[in-house]
């Protein structure tokens, strides 16, 4: 199977200990799972586990840890070991605004294949690089200290899975392309420069891969 990005949806939070949010469609054995995570208001790693209710275990990709900017970016992934209507909850040390955002793609092995972290910068142009050796679908979030909530805009080949800009709850916007080898970066354009802060994580198709690049449906879900 080639790789392929089959849904994802997401959820923020203004003040909680834990997030939660259900996939539209159940999710498929042999698929991943892959976790975007922004929390703010908090110096030390908030997180204390990432679960769902089919009992799929989730491990760190990549994240980004701004100590004295107050904000945490991450990236978890899953291979789906258990399929069915799927919840994906992360739980918190402390009640934060939080910003949750969950895929599901096809065609993945069973390992990460590149990651990367970016910031805390303070500009108009979140991004974040990454150099796969083979064709990778790439999965890449932003956010940080975006007080005056801007217009978020994902770079172009970049498809938004899922976005909210109201600082009020947790600003955080959640991308994926699927690219070849060779260098990829993720990017977003702010009409405002605020700080920001980027991970990716990039997964190779699993052996044996082939077939159509983009089945349907493709699900996406925004909180602009």
């Amino acid at each position: 199977m080639a790789l392929s990005f089959v849904q994802g949806t997401g959820n923020t939070s203004g003040s909680a200990n834990s997030i939660a949010r259900a996939f539209v469609s159940n999710v498929s054995v042999g698929n991943r799972i892959v976790v975007a995570i922004t929390t703010y208001y908090i110096t030390t790693n908030p997180v204390t586990s990432v679960t769902d209710n089919l009992g799929n275990t989730y491990t760190l990709v990549n994240s980004n840890n701004s100590t004295g900017y107050g904000w945490y970016v991450h990236i978890y992934s899953a291979p789906v070991t258990t399929g069915g209507a799927c919840t994906v909850t992360v739980n918190l040390t402390d009640s934060l605004q939080v910003g949750l955002a969950i895929a599901e793609s096809a065609g993945n092995s069973t390992s990460v294949d590149v990651s990367n972290n970016a910031g805390p910068t303070y500009s108009t142009t979140p991004q974040v690089g990454l150099s796969p050796t083979v064709e990778n679908i790439i999965f890449a979030v932003s956010a940080g200290n975006w007080s005056s909530s801007p217009t978020v805009t994902p770079d172009s080949g970049w498809t938004q899975i899922y976005e909210n800009e109201n600082w009020a709850t947790m600003v955080i916007s959640f991308i994926y392309r699927i690219v070849p080898s060779g260098s990829a970066t993720a990017g977003w354009t702010l009409s405002l420069t605020q700080y920001w802060s980027a991970v990716a994580g990039g997964f190779r198709e699993a052996a044996g891969g082939g077939g159509a690049k983009f089945p349907t449906p493709h699900l996406y879900w925004s909180e602009a």
